[in-house]
């Protein structure tokens, strides 16, 4: 047989079992919950990146192209972080009747992860660039830095933009004012640094 402590430890076991179950089953938590706030944080990051890229071309700053740099790179833990966020509530979907429902979401969250992945590369070759740019002693750019400020706000815009999709014309709009900004300061500039 067994003491009484040993049977004790037994029914704290089986009833933390059956409660971890029963939460986990019936009530899980909202896996949506965790993939919002970890794609505020990295949309953010983002931002952040781009923002100081942006600094850096207006003013010719050296410290906020290196600014701009330590965003970029910390932009791939923020995109590792929802990438296991969106996993997790994928699992979680899974198994709990309760958030079954969330699949649809789960998936277009997943897709978001595959692009946020390229934007984060992207950021990080244009942020380098910035970087020599502004090393070089070069004129400031106040078209790029223009370009820049408009891709960052629309950036910060994007989080918003899932929970509330009317607003995804501002987003749209930014990222089309980022375009037309870029492209009339390289029309206007031969200048291959500018280009790159």
């Amino acid at each position: 047989g067994f003491d009484e402590d040993e049977v004790r430890l037994l029914e704290v076991l089986i009833g933390g079992g059956v409660a971890l179950t029963v939460h986990t089953l019936l009530f899980p938590p909202d896996p949506r919950t965790e993939i919002a706030r970890a794609a505020s944080a990295a949309f953010g990051e983002l931002g952040a990146a781009l923002h100081h890229g942006s600094a850096a071309l207006a003013a010719g700053d050296v410290s906020e192209a290196q600014s701009a740099s330590r965003r970029a790179e910390s932009l791939e833990t923020r995109v590792a972080e929802l990438r296991h966020a969106v996993l997790l509530g994928t699992d979680t979907a899974r198994w709990a009747p309760a958030r079954r429902q969330t699949r649809v979401e789960l998936d277009r969250d997943a897709r978001m992860v595959t692009y946020l992945e390229l934007a984060a590369r992207n950021s990080q070759i244009l942020v380098r660039n910035v970087q020599i740019y502004v090393r070089s002693r070069r004129s400031a750019q106040t078209g790029l830095a223009r370009a820049l400020g408009d891709l960052a706000r629309a950036a910060w815009e994007l989080p918003g933009q899932f929970e509330e999709p009317w607003r995804s014309g501002d987003v749209i709009l930014m990222a089309l004012q980022a375009a037309g900004h870029a492209t009339a300061a390289a029309a206007s500039q031969q200048d291959l640094p500018v280009n790159e």
